[in-house]
């Protein structure tokens, strides 16, 4: 009986306080998408840490902790995401340059079907 008064207990705070929790990621992270995904997983961590929490403290400073410390991980994570991102950019680009880069400058770049081919030794067999 005390699990499921806890959460009771637990969803009635955690809709309560929502508000107030969307205000504090979407200043940081301005897509609603994004800090939806991060409040549910904030809302997994604040259930395993539940019986943790003391009544006696403000239940929104508790959650807004959680809230603060995956509004960072997302952050950071975004910002790897990003930099791979620039980086695969780049690298792309640096490739194309250099097969697309002429020979000498009479030689026109080459057209799509010059592009390199892959031969396939041996026989094809059916499975």
């Amino acid at each position: 009986m005390e699990v499921k008064d806890d959460h009771e207990s637990f969803t009635r705070l955690l809709i309560q306080h929502e508000p107030e929790l969307l205000r504090c990621a979407l200043v940081a992270v301005p897509n609603r998408t994004d800090v939806r995904d991060i409040l549910q997983e904030c809302s997994v961590a604040l259930w395993r840490c539940f019986s943790e929490y003391d009544p006696k403290r403000s239940f929104v400073n508790w959650v807004l902790g959680f809230v603060r410390m995956e509004v960072r991980r997302f952050l950071r994570k975004s910002t790897r995401r990003a930099q791979l991102t620039a980086r695969a950019a780049e690298l792309l680009l640096q490739d194309q340059h250099q097969y697309y880069a002429p020979a000498s400058p009479q030689t026109p770049p080459p057209r799509a079907t010059d592009a390199p081919s892959r031969r396939i030794e041996g026989p094809i067999s059916k499975h």
